[in-house]
């Protein structure tokens, strides 16, 4: 009967590990206590002792990254669904943009104060500032997702290998020299890394069948940004072009009122001559 366990071993824990998802997710828990008790061993631990430490060490990690390819997974997966509304919404935005009348804008400058105005140059200013920053990071973003459906299909073939390779080990029957806690601690980490590569494949993709709706995407968000980098540059100029008008007017004012000043200084006091002023003076 003893020489039978491992096979019985090895069938009770496949059926158990080969259930849903969401009873598996439950399990991290469970192993996370194994892991606890065996690092309370004291030291130095036995040999065995140490590698089922590690599985059961690495069963967890990969538990959790397969929690996260999911996740990933489920995002992607409702790209699919979301991303052709947002490119829509982003293309009518743009379409506003270009119907701004620049006209209007250099009309409405002239009626703020000059305090309003100066404010406004500044925040265009900080605009423009901002928008290229976002701008440079989106070009960067763009360049990524550009090559990654390469990198994506070189993982997509390394986890389908690792997938036949991890099958395979499960496939095997336990070496009869094995204890039972050494064998459940190797099929338990098999079969963590399997949930793992499974999640990974569907993560990939999902990835793979949303990737050109989130490049549209992007590349719609640079267009806006574009165009609401050249407005904020036209915005901001004009301001500035206002102020330098306002200013050019009120100093020619205000010369002409210190030459009317100076003309009228030289006709109410006889001691005060035109040379003075530049002023001619009236003749004798």
């Amino acid at each position: 009967m003893h020489r039978f366990l491992p096979m019985l071993l090895f069938l009770l824990i496949l059926g158990f590990l080969s259930g849903p998802l969401s009873v598996q997710a439950l399990e991290t828990a469970k192993i996370e206590e194994r892991v606890s008790r065996l690092e309370k061993l004291e030291e130095p631990r036995e040999e065995a002792v140490q590698v089922e430490l590690n599985l059961y060490r690495e069963a967890v990690a990969s538990l959790k990254s397969a929690k996260e390819f999911a996740e990933k997974a489920a995002v992607y997966k409702q790209a699919v669904v979301d991303t052709p509304a947002e490119i829509k919404r982003l293309s009518a935005e743009i379409e506003g943009l270009a119907r701004q009348s620049t006209e209007e804008t250099i009309s409405s400058l002239g009626q703020l104060s000059d305090a309003v105005l100066e404010a406004r140059v500044r925040e265009e200013s900080a605009a423009i500032v901002s928008l290229d920053g976002r701008l440079a990071a989106l070009a960067q973003s763009i360049s990524t997702l550009q090559a990654r459906p390469e990198s994506s299909r070189q993982m997509f073939s390394l986890a389908n290998t690792r997938l036949e390779e991890v099958d395979e080990t499960l496939r095997k029957t336990p070496s009869a020299d094995k204890t039972p806690k050494s064998s459940e601690a190797v099929l338990v980490n098999a079969q963590a890394v399997r949930m793992a590569l499974l999640a990974e494949i569907e993560m990939l993709n999902n990835e793979r069948l949303s990737h050109d709706l989130r490049l549209q995407q992007l590349q719609a968000k640079r267009q806006l940004l574009e165009k609401r980098l050249i407005m904020a540059k036209r915005n901001e100029q004009e301001g500035r072009d206002e102020i330098n008008r306002r200013q050019a007017s009120e100093a020619k004012a205000a010369e002409a009122e210190a030459a009317q000043a100076r003309r009228e200084a030289v006709g109410k006091h006889i001691l005060i001559t035109g040379d003075e002023f530049g002023v001619e003076s009236p003749a004798q």
